[in-house]
């Protein structure tokens, strides 16, 4: 009964970062918030062959990217990976309509249901200019999200085709073959509810040029014959890069560059560093206190201590540390003994508290 109340109570603080991230994301354009919104909901990957991105954005004047829908993730993992505005062709919705300004400011395409969008797709694929955004196309529409067959991409609309112009290929590919429901709620709600990794690929493909002889038929079937052999061959990285488990990886057996290696060590020592400063709050506490209250105490090293015991234990454990306690108990510490401080009128706990937290914030530099 606990652990269902634990895990009802981490669905809403996934929902609720998960909301705050995308909103920081629209306001700011910071697109590390991308990262954010997919680590909530245990997704992780990464991209190969992005270099190819950007030598079709740099040399083409011409073109296009598609990719296979297979999830609503899809878009967020692009832009994660990519790192920077890309165009999209969307239809309207009540959730487009919040993103219709950076939409419109990445030059992409916004359609009713039942418009055609053959000549807009064209324009835009015949007439952008070096380092515009990319319009991306999933020319297997919504459909590609309910492919029926494993190893088998839905058949591609020629939409994306018709103007015959060069086509970027991209790969999405999840370590588990899932179809989405057709229903959008019930889709928001199995990602919010996930308790499992989901790790996914996407890899960047060679360009495809249009052949003399080529028509819009034979060029939509050629690049769609290209997707479907690369995705089946495309190995995912198993790695469950999660950043509560890192230290019981195998490093060894991980292809690993520098960068990850200090991102470990940065985490590591993290974990000192909040250890340290929470038993700095609590000696402060011990020491400018007469009265012993054990409602402080609870708070601040009973229950970070148990998820810390517990953490590789459960899920419910695994995401306190994870996604709460390591970023925000240190916080919630203080302002616990910066609340009591200003009840029982001492103000040196409450300098010493305050001192605590600018040290954790220097020590983080």
């Amino acid at each position: 009964m606990i652990e269902k109340v634990l895990l009802f109570i981490i669905y809403i603080i996934k929902s609720v970062n998960f909301i705050i991230a995308f909103t920081c994301f629209l306001i700011f354009r910071k697109f590390n918030f991308m990262e954010t919104m997919l680590n909530t909901c245990n997704v992780y990957g990464n991209i190969e062959g992005l270099d190819k991105y950007y030598h079709f954005k740099k040399d083409n004047t011409k073109g296009l990217a598609v990719f296979n829908h297979i999830s609503i993730l899809d878009g967020l993992l692009l832009l994660k990976e990519i790192g920077e505005p890309i165009s999209f062709l969307v239809s309207e919705s009540i959730l487009i309509t919040l993103c219709k300004k950076f939409i419109e400011n990445s030059n992409g395409i916004i359609i009713n249901k039942n418009e055609k969008t053959t000549n807009k797709i064209t324009n835009v694929a015949t007439n952008r200019k070096k380092n515009e955004p990319i319009l991306f196309i999933a020319p297997g529409g919504n459909n590609g999200m309910y492919q029926q067959k494993e190893l088998k991409l839905s058949e591609f609309k020629t939409g994306a085709f018709v103007g015959l112009t060069p086509v970027l290929p991209v790969i999405i590919k999840y370590d588990s073959y899932f179809i989405e429901p057709v229903d959008r709620m019930e889709t928001l709600i199995y990602i919010i509810t996930n308790n499992k990794y989901l790790n996914y690929k996407i890899k960047i493909l060679d360009p495809i040029y249009p052949q003399e002889n080529d028509t819009i038929e034979s060029f939509k079937d050629r690049v769609h014959e290209k997707m479907n052999t690369e995705k089946n061959k495309l190995k995912i990285d198993k790695l469950k890069i999660d950043k509560i488990k890192i230290d019981k990886i195998k490093i060894d057996k991980i292809k690993i560059d520098k960068l990850k290696i200090d991102k470990i060590k940065k985490k590591q020592e993290h974990i000192f560093l909040f250890i340290l400063i929470n038993i700095l709050l609590l000696l402060s506490y011990l020491s400018y206190t007469k009265t012993v209250h054990y409602l402080p105490i609870i708070l601040i090293t009973i229950f970070p201590s148990i998820i810390l015991y517990l953490k590789y234990t459960h899920y419910i454990y695994n995401y306190l540390y994870s996604n709460i306690m390591r970023f925000s108990i240190i916080y919630f510490n203080t302002i616990i003994i910066l609340i009591y401080s200003l009840q029982t009128s001492n103000i040196m706990l409450f300098i010493q508290s305050l001192l605590c937290i600018i040290l954790y914030k220097l020590c983080q530099k």
